[in-house]
């Protein structure tokens, strides 16, 4: 199953990955990816401040291309996923912010303009179904979407449950975020101008 997951991402990435494997000498797993370091500010933020990755995939741009960018907060903790969906949503014309946990993330929606949330159900401090349901208490109206490796027929629900609008499995495609940015944003932003 990790492997697995682990060749979704690097697909995701537009990399490749080379598996060498030697009766009792071991498996060697071998991972390129086409990264370009980005320049990155002097001053570091701070651990709880949401930030921006400094490296970014050189996949092609995608068909999402609003008038303006999409405003896009990312909750999650594992700094490859944060690599991945940041890379994805980069190329389908978003602004991202990242941060690192629910608590994080209620703070980031009470103080910026966000277009939808991407939320991580597990994750240290608050979890993701906390996380919506604290926003929700809150009034948030934003579309919430799970980002899980949650897949058993029940996790859906719970996502749901929590108030959350929708649910995405990992490993994702660019193509099923893209689905999902038309879907939440495109409707929220005709509704918005109407």
């Amino acid at each position: 199953l990790g492997l697995s997951i682990v060749q979704g991402l690097v697909e995701l990435m537009n990399g490749e990955l080379d598996i060498h494997s030697n009766l009792r000498s071991g498996t060697r797993v071998t991972i390129t990816l086409p990264l370009v370091e980005a320049e990155v500010p002097e001053q570091t933020p701070s651990n709880n401040a949401p930030r921006k990755l400094a490296y970014l995939s050189q996949s092609p741009k995608h068909s999402l291309q609003p008038e303006r960018p999409i405003q896009a907060l990312v909750a999650e903790d594992n700094p490859i996923n944060q690599l991945v969906i940041d890379s994805v949503l980069d190329d389908l014309g978003c602004d991202v912010t990242l941060v690192e946990d629910g608590t994080q993330a209620v703070e980031a929606v009470g103080e910026g303009e966000f277009d939808i949330v991407f939320m991580d159900c597990q994750m240290p401090e608050m979890d993701g179904y906390e996380a919506t349901r604290a926003l929700r208490q809150q009034g948030c109206t934003l579309p919430i979407v799970a980002v899980t490796a949650n897949t058993l027929a029940g996790d859906r629900t719970k996502c749901l449950d929590a108030g959350m609008d929708d649910y995405v499995s990992k490993p994702f495609t660019d193509t099923t975020l893209d689905s999902i940015l038309k879907k939440w944003v495109g409707a929220r932003r005709s509704q918005l101008a109407s």
